[in-house]
């Protein structure tokens, strides 16, 4: 935990948009980015959320108000928990919807959400990231102690299986140096 927050310089959410432009850029076409749970490739200019959004991984309904502001004019301005780039990535609106506050399995029910298997892994460590940076967050294998405003969320054993058939890739690490260019 030290060693993440020595030199950690947060980014504003607002800022993020165009941070997420670069982090999840898609190698194939710089100029568009890759939806994290569709996996498909659109236009990474940023147009006030209609072609994709900032997805938290770590759903901010999870992370107790910590990254709520009433005011929408300075939601964009504040540094916090919900604005770290780990945890945000590109979505596609409905899809995003969709994910709600569900946590990850490997099955989608009115409660659980499955993503794209060559993501997972990339999820699992975001979730790993956010619990070694926030000591008050905590994964769990239980979902009933999964309830938004108590900074848990799961499933830690699907987390490790994912983690493990889901290995780094090239676009991961890139993006986990593009963030570190920003971050610290």
């Amino acid at each position: 935990r030290s060693l993440l927050w020595d030199g950690f310089q947060g980014v504003s959410y607002g800022d993020a948009r165009y941070v997420l432009a670069e982090t999840d850029a898609d190698p194939n076409n710089p100029n568009n980015v890759i939806l994290v749970y569709l996996q498909t490739s659109v236009s990474g200019i940023w147009d006030e959320g209609a072609t994709w959004n900032r997805e938290h991984v770590w759903p901010q309904s999870y992370l107790a108000d910590a990254s709520y502001t009433p005011d929408a004019t300075l939601r964009n301005e504040h540094i916090h928990i919900g604005t770290d780039l780990h945890n945000l990535k590109p979505s596609n609106p409905l899809e995003n919807g969709s994910r709600g506050n569900k946590y990850f399995d490997n099955v989608s029910s009115s409660s659980a959400y499955e993503p794209h298997d060559s993501v997972k892994g990339d999820l699992a460590r975001i979730f790993f990231y956010m619990i070694v940076m926030y000591e008050q967050l905590g994964l769990v294998d239980d979902p009933a102690l999964i309830t938004s405003g108590y900074l848990n969320m799961g499933l830690l054993e699907t987390l490790l299986s994912w983690h493990i058939q889901d290995p780094v890739d090239d676009f991961e690490l890139n993006r986990n140096n593009v963030i570190y260019q920003y971050q610290g």
